[in-house]
């Protein structure tokens, strides 16, 4: 996005009437402010609201509502240079708030979600460069997502029930261990806390081990390990142990089939070493 002085044209006083709203980010408008801050803009405006070029209000919504409320004609607006889109129109809205101390995790975190659904190829990396800020803080805020967590943790962060201190290390978990952090979150668990539970609920898990393992391969068709490859590392034993046969089959000419038959000679050659060694 462009640098936000970039797109500011030219500052002018704009009749209120004529102002359209548009879609906003704030949710958390409380008519005793909006008195209070329509007063004070009755005296002096000390921050223009910023528009597009068909007025609709980019940043200065509760200004603008101030002013309908107490009936103020005007008020300074900063027109940006060209119409934004949707993507950008929240965009700005987003980095022109996020410094303030009345804009919360909340809406920050759907916010930002309004930006990945309005631009899916945006990524977090993206996303961070274009509002100047880490992209772990970025990774923090989409913790949040349907995809990370339970509903019962999400709808608990949206109701400002936990912040994003304990969402982030619940997301971390799997779904089905969610719902005892969470419960120890909304008992007044600590970040670290949460995080220790859920290493030592990891480290006393048992490895998984299976039969069989099926691995689809890109372009078609499947690999199947078993008996040996009872974890991740006993199938990366297997594939180096594979690769070489392989390299050797392709050194001596083989064909796939002749190749299949030999591996499958081999490991029939091999059980029945280690049955006579056994017995």
């Amino acid at each position: 996005m462009q640098d936000q002085q970039s797109l500011i044209a030219r500052m002018i006083k704009v009749t209120v009437r004529d102002l359209r709203a548009g879609a906003n980010i704030r949710d958390d408008i409380l008519p005793q402010d909006l008195m209070t801050l329509g007063e004070s803009l009755k005296a002096r405006q000390l921050q223009p609201i910023i528009v597009s070029p068909d007025l609709i209000i980019l940043d200065g919504w509760r200004r603008y509502r101030a002013a309908q409320l107490v009936q103020l004609d005007s008020l300074w607006a900063a027109i940006t240079t060209r119409a934004l889109s949707d993507e950008e129109r929240i965009a700005i809205q987003l980095e022109m708030d996020l410094h303030r101390q009345d804009f919360t995790e909340q809406e920050r975190v759907l916010a930002c979600e309004q930006l990945f659904a309005a631009q899916p190829n945006l990524d977090q990396k993206a996303l961070a460069a274009r509002l100047h800020v880490a992209p772990a803080t970025v990774c923090r805020w989409m913790s949040v997502s349907p995809h990370r967590v339970i509903t019962e943790v999400r709808t608990a962060f949206l109701d400002g029930r936990i912040g994003l201190s304990a969402v982030y290390p619940i997301s971390q978990a799997p779904k089905e261990s969610q719902p005892d952090l969470l419960a120890m979150a909304l008992a007044g668990a600590t970040r670290s806390q949460l995080t220790t539970h859920l290493r030592r609920s990891q480290s006393a898990a048992p490895a998984e081990h299976t039969g069989r393992i099926r691995c689809a391969v890109a372009g078609g068709g499947t690999v199947t390990f078993s008996s040996a490859a009872r974890s991740i590392d006993g199938v990366i034993v297997q594939l180096k142990e594979l690769l070489q046969e392989a390299k050797k089959a392709r050194e001596a000419n083989l064909d796939p089939r002749t190749w299949e038959r030999v591996l499958l000679a081999r490991a029939k050659a091999m059980a029945t070493d280690t049955v006579a060694t056994d017995a």
